[in-house]
């Protein structure tokens, strides 16, 4: 090797063809952390109980603050990156919605014009007694 070169940015997987030669270099994967028994800030010392953080809870508070987000940008119709999809699926309903209402006929109404044409022929059918044929 003639130069420094990134194999992989951390937290991705290492490709199988790149572990080979990475193994045959003798480096391996590690982790590292550091174990607080305690920690002293402006003359307050935090200790260990206080430090530990539960990665599992602090994840779904993550999650749930997201969530909250997403609702509040929604209601408010604050147009995010990821509340701007539902705005436009919600704007395509209504507009279908006003168009069958107004009886327009287009390509994304007719469907629902032929289903309703559909059932009422079904309905009026049924009341038809049926004849022997003679």
């Amino acid at each position: 090797m003639t130069e420094d070169s990134l194999v992989v940015k951390q937290g991705k997987s290492v490709p199988a063809e790149a572990a080979g030669i990475i193994a045959r270099l003798g480096i391996t994967p590690f982790e590292i952390g550091l174990d607080l028994n305690a920690a002293c800030e402006g003359g307050v010392v935090y200790t260990s109980d206080i430090l530990t953080i539960d990665e599992e809870s602090t994840k779904a508070k993550v999650v749930k603050a997201y969530q909250n987000a997403f609702n509040l940008a929604y209601n408010a119709n604050v147009y995010t990156k990821d509340t701007v999809k539902l705005f436009m699926q919600k704007a395509h309903s209504e507009a279908l919605s006003l168009s069958y209402s107004a009886k327009i006929v287009n390509k994304e109404t007719i469907q629902f014009y032929l289903a309703k044409a559909n059932a009422e022929a079904s309905v009026l059918k049924a009341k038809i007694p049926e004849t022997t044929g003679e």
